[in-house]
Formats: structure tokens, sequence, C-alpha cells
């Protein structure tokens, strides 16, 4: 997560660490990332994710099974 308005990470190339997906979010600066409500909704669709994959298995494995492999 990039805030463009960021003052403290100047930058979007320097606030990027290089590997993984980059989302930059206007009007918000390095604090705002923190109690804003689009930020919280990405992380959590991103921590669910491969979850959800999980679950969509052909094999029926759920999570716990997945897990054990």
């Amino acid at each position: 997560m990039v805030g463009a308005a960021n003052r403290v990470v100047v930058g979007l190339k320097t606030a990027c660490l290089g590997a993984g997906d980059v989302v930059i979010l206007r009007d918000r600066g390095h604090n705002t990332l923190l109690f804003d409500d689009e930020v919280a909704g990405l992380i959590i669709d991103r921590v669910r994710w491969p979850a959800e994959r999980t679950n969509d298995r052909e094999d029926g494995a759920g999570i716990e099974e997945a897990a054990a492999e």
C-alpha cells in the first residue's frame, strides 16, 4: 500500500518494495493509511484470499487438510 500523498516516505518508487503487488491510493498520507476503510478492506481481502482459494480445491480438502500437506 502506498499513499500518494505520503510526506514521510517520499516518492512512489521509494515506497515500493520491488516485489509483490503495489496499490497506490490517492489523497492518502503515511498515517492516513492506518485508519482508512479502503486500506483495511484491501488487507482483509488479501489475507482471506489464500484461505478462500484453498476452500475451492477440487479434491474437497479444506483449510485443515491443505495445511497438513
